[in-house]
């Protein structure tokens, strides 16, 4: 048998590139007018900003108002991930337009210059963007279709929003593109970036893939208006129930059997003698990733109905991780069935510093960060003693593997009378259908390993986080995935990745508890 290929995904939470982080930049930017009821302007932010933590250190890169890759700050090296074949994917919870009116009675809405804001995310190699959250129509259906545009020309996968239904639930397949050095997207002219990010520098066809499904739930704040319907434009909405998961996965079965069919099709074309080159590989199934935006802001314990809702995606979706974000801070990691669940991965990039003080004497809603200081009410985790952490989050990183060589897959039929209860999921039946034909040579994706870089915002900009904030994030992991079943274990290092470009950062190993292993 020979060697095994990876492929390695990077999932960070929310990227919030509107309001203070879009008004810092000097090339382009929206008008600064906004809406809410305590604040007027976007400037607003970056005065609250500036007066906590004063401007950027000389030569820092939050400072450099022009470059795109500001907004990145230190993080950087591990965004991009070195020179990995890595795929980066981000929830971008922002809509990318310049136009439009702001949906009404919602409070805040985000929105970023789309040529400022898909220039950042081509400096951070940004390959996919989530869309299916609670501000992606903030600027109505105008916005929503300036923000498709925007990551379309720029060559980002996208999901979980789209002109009616069928686009919102069609997940993203996504590759990595090749090694970053070879591509020369090293910021500098954002048309040279653009270039290098077109679909023939994404590799290989037969190279090993995701599909990427992005969904949401109303408890992220998402108007029950906006769910696409099959004529009117909006996102993948969900209920944590039996039909969603089921939708999932014919969601997933269709993208499936298409890429399986077109690799089955360039082997049996190789084999004829009708192509040329090396040997096409057997077909892959590829990594199936759910992304979801759940749950209210600001609690530590997973929602009722979350866990199920996971469980039955792993289960009776194939999911390999389910990617969860909303919370504005981390939260637990369980393991079911060796596949991660991340319940919830803090904020990459918002504009929320200095604003504690601020929110708690003009009365900020729920919707609003208080980054430190702010304590969870009520006993639902028994972590109330912990403040949340707005300014600190989690950049996942998942690796899978495929042995080089056919498999038959053994047919696992459930029982459909079973009983799911016992197990703390939901039940879908299981089908037999041309699917299970397809994929039944199909070599399946193996989990490897997760691990994460811990990431503080500072300066409206992503950074790597100090040895203190890091181990926060590692003893949260820990305490809070004791609390619930297949919670994982984390473990502090230190990473040498870009160690010639800043500075080493901290690197969380994260691992099954012995329970979710058994």
């Amino acid at each position: 048998m020979a060697s095994p290929s990876f492929l390695r995904l990077a999932f960070a939470g929310d990227v919030m590139l509107g309001r203070g982080v879009d008004a810092v930049n000097v090339t382009h930017r929206c008008s600064p007018e906004i809406y809410e009821s305590c604040c007027r302007s976007a400037f607003d932010y970056v005065r609250l900003s500036r007066a906590a933590h004063g401007d950027p250190p000389a030569g820092h890169p939050a400072g450099r108002y022009d470059d795109p890759r500001r907004a990145w700050g230190t993080l950087l090296p591990d965004l991009r991930g070195g020179d990995d074949d890595r795929a980066l994917c981000v929830n971008l919870e922002t809509a990318l337009t310049s136009r439009g009116a702001p949906w009404p009675d919602k409070g805040i809405n985000y929105r970023a210059h789309p040529v400022s804001a898909t220039d950042a995310l081509l400096a951070a190699g940004v390959d996919f963007c989530a869309l299916a959250n609670n501000h992606v129509l903030d600027w109505g259906e105008e916005g929503l279709a300036d923000t498709l545009d925007a990551l379309d020309a720029a060559g980002v996968r996208r999901a979980g929003a789209g002109r009616d239904e069928d686009e919102a639930w069609r997940p993203a397949t996504v590759r990595p593109r090749p090694p970053r050095k070879e591509r020369g997207a090293r910021g500098g002219d954002s048309q040279h970036r653009r270039e290098g990010r077109s679909d023939s520098s994404r590799g290989s066809d037969d190279a090993p893939a995701a599909l990427v499904l992005s969904v949401a739930h109303e408890s992220s704040g998402v108007p029950r208006r906006w769910a696409a319907t099959k004529t009117r434009p909006g996102v993948a909405l969900v209920a944590y129930d039996d039909r969603s998961i089921e939708r999932a996965r014919d969601a997933f079965d269709r993208a499936e059997e298409a890429l399986l069919e077109a690799s089955s099709k360039r082997r049996r074309r190789f084999e004829s003698g009708d192509s040329t080159g090396p040997p096409p590989p057997p077909p892959r199934r590829p990594v199936r990733v759910v992304s979801v935006h759940w749950g209210g802001n600001w609690g530590w314990a997973p929602e009722p109905g979350q866990e199920a809702f996971a469980r039955g995606l792993v289960r009776d979706a194939s999911a390999a991780i389910v990617w969860g974000h909303s919370s504005h801070h981390a939260k637990a990691v369980a393991f079911d069935e060796r596949s991660p669940i991340l319940f919830g991965c803090g904020d990459l990039l918002n504009d929320y510093e200095g604003i504690a003080g601020f929110g708690a004497d003009r009365g900020f809603s729920s919707e609003d960060a208080f980054p430190r200081g702010r304590r969870q009410r009520g006993s639902g985790s028994g972590s109330g003693r912990r403040a949340f952490r707005g300014d600190l989050s989690l950049l996942f990183e998942g690796t899978w593997s495929w042995p080089e060589a056919f498999e038959e897959e053994a047919s696992e039929e459930s029982d459909a009378s079973g009983d799911a209860s016992a197990e703390g999921r939901l039940h879908v039946p299981s089908r037999a259908s041309a699917h299970e034909k397809t994929v039944s040579r199909a070599v399946r994706p193996r989990f490897e390993s997760l691990s994460a870089t811990p990431t503080a915002t500072r300066w409206l900009a992503a950074n790597r986080a100090g040895a203190s904030d890091a181990a926060t994030l590692a003893e949260t992991l820990n305490v809070e995935g004791e609390r619930i079943e297949g919670g994982a274990r984390a473990k502090l290092e230190m990473s040498t990745r870009g160690e010639d470009r800043g500075g080493g950062s901290y690197r969380i190993a994260i691992e099954p508890s012995a329970s979710a292993s058994a």
